[in-house]
């Protein structure tokens, strides 16, 4: 998959995908978007990671993060997921799939062995790493709700379907994970 950090193809995509993301976070903090703001800079940083651990995350990892920032980017700054038909799945599951990809990948990269010894503990932490994401964003957009009003909440069948989205993503990148164990294996 990402075998290789020297692929200048892949380096130049993580670098305008990094300044199209810094280019949305400036967006929404002109727009006073502080929550969005907030939520943007910490996956703008955690995209950067690739850069500080060469050798260690593939640039691709570090791409996934960053096109979901993206899209959440695009659909929250222009009005909301609500205004974009599927958009609001569409999200939850990319970003389910990035986040545990991400960190599935840090994982099993820094401890090969625990898909050989431990394959259906590791997977299922895995999986419910992803769905964990999910309910701490879904307590977000609950704090936002409360807090500020004029935010835009549905109801708990979206939730529950964000949820269950963001375990699909999930599952998605830890099956991705499990078919290239060669990808992190030494």
């Amino acid at each position: 998959m990402f075998k290789t950090l020297k692929l200048p193809l892949i380096k130049t995509a993580f670098t305008i995908l990094q300044l199209t993301l810094v280019g949305g976070i400036l967006f929404v903090l002109f727009q006073n978007q502080d929550s969005n703001f907030i939520f943007l800079t910490v996956f703008a940083l955690s995209s950067s990671l690739p850069l500080f651990l060469v050798g260690q995350i593939p640039k691709g990892a570090g791409l996934f993060l960053i096109l979901a920032a993206l899209i959440n980017v695009f659909t929250w700054s222009l009005g909301g997921p609500q205004d974009f038909g599927p958009m609001d799945e569409i999200t939850h599951t990319y970003t389910g799939f990035a986040a545990t990809f991400f960190i599935g990948f840090l994982l099993l990269k820094n401890i090969p062995r625990l898909f050989i010894n431990y394959p259906i503990f590791t997977f299922i932490s895995l999986v419910s790493f992803g769905v964990t994401i999910g309910v701490f964003w879904e307590i977000y957009e609950w704090g936002l709700w409360f807090f500020l009003p004029d935010q835009h909440i549905d109801s708990i069948t979206d939730t529950i379907t964000d949820l269950i989205l963001d375990g699909l993503g999930a599952f998605i990148a830890t099956t991705l994970l499990t078919l290239n164990q060669s990808f992190y294996s030494d």
